[in-house]
């Protein structure tokens, strides 16, 4: 209890120290190996954080006549990826600088980071509110259009975790006779396992490198603020991203009905909310409106 008061304490000092988070930039470009996508935060002037993120060149991979709608897409990404770097000191300000959101965007992100950090809040102890916690403004004319191209209907991307769960799509998927491309972030033994098993070598598959600013890591060992992010939301936004890249016209995520139950009992809380129908529900709707028109994002 005394720790979690603290934390309380912590949370408020920080916000009053760092009054502001900006989304500075990002970059996509490719060379003759990889796509390439980074980002640049900044808090409140005193430090910046540049993520990144490669994705090794196949086949079936291609920008050709897509650059606008991929950097929309890549520019969404660093929304995600934001929420990382602004957990340090949870700043009651963000600018948001590349591009242009509507209010019902603003509203969308909003919703997304304060039920994706309810984990966070909790395990921290911090009291915040929906309303409160954080204020997101835009610093720029530039608006993004969704894409409208045709995606191959058929072609399954499933992203794989290394879990059970993603198995058994990846291989009810597979052997069913549609086209099906395996997608993982930060390759390891149990998802390439996976993948080996179901009969996939890696130039089959699409994969995604994705680098911590080592900043934030010291930070954390400083004494600012840490925990959960909604991770599965920034793989929600690569998968779309990699779609478009592949003519992808379905993501087929593997998520449990579980994700739906609060993990604490009386509160909202689930330790991966965006894993929830809610969330998926949500996505899907922001995807076709705002990015692909023509995809679909979907739990098997």
């Amino acid at each position: 209890r005394l720790k979690r008061s603290q934390n309380q304490l912590l949370y408020e000092k920080l916000r009053n120290e760092f009054p502001f988070f900006e989304y500075q930039s990002y970059h996509f470009w490719e060379d003759d190996v990889h796509f390439h996508l980074n980002f640049s935060f900044n808090l409140a002037g005193k430090f910046t954080f540049k993520p990144e993120m490669r994705i090794p060149k196949r086949d079936f991979l291609s920008s050709a006549n897509k650059t606008e709608a991929l950097n929309w897409l890549a520019f969404h990404i660093g929304m995600v990826e934001l929420v990382s770097y602004w957990k340090l000191a949870c700043p009651p300000q963000v600018l948001i600088r590349p591009f242009s959101l509507d209010r019902n965007q603003l509203n969308w992100w909003k919703k997304l980071y304060y039920n994706g950090l309810g984990e966070f809040f909790y395990v921290n102890g911090i009291t915040a509110n929906l309303a409160d916690f954080m204020e997101i403004s835009c610093d720029s004319d530039a608006c993004g259009k969704p894409w409208e191209g045709k995606p191959n209907p058929s072609l399954t991307l499933v992203p794989i975790g290394g879990g059970k769960d993603s198995a058994v799509t990846l291989d009810l998927i597979s052997k069913s006779g549609m086209p099906t491309l395996p997608f993982i972030v930060n390759p390891r033994k149990a998802i390439l396992d996976t993948l080996h098993i179901a009969g996939f070598n890696e130039e089959e598959v699409v994969i995604v490198h994705r680098s911590l600013d080592p900043l934030m890591l010291r930070l954390n060992s400083e004494g600012f603020l840490n925990g959960h992010t909604p991770f599965s939301a920034l793989l929600a936004f690569t998968t779309a991203f990699t779609a478009l890249l592949a003519d992808s016209g379905l993501i087929a995520l593997s998520n449990e009905s579980s994700a739906n139950e609060p993990t604490v009992i009386g509160q909202n809380i689930n330790h991966q909310y965006s894993k929830s129908l809610e969330f998926e529900d949500d996505f899907r709707e922001y995807m076709n409106h705002y990015l692909l028109k023509n995809s679909t994002y979907f739990s098997f």
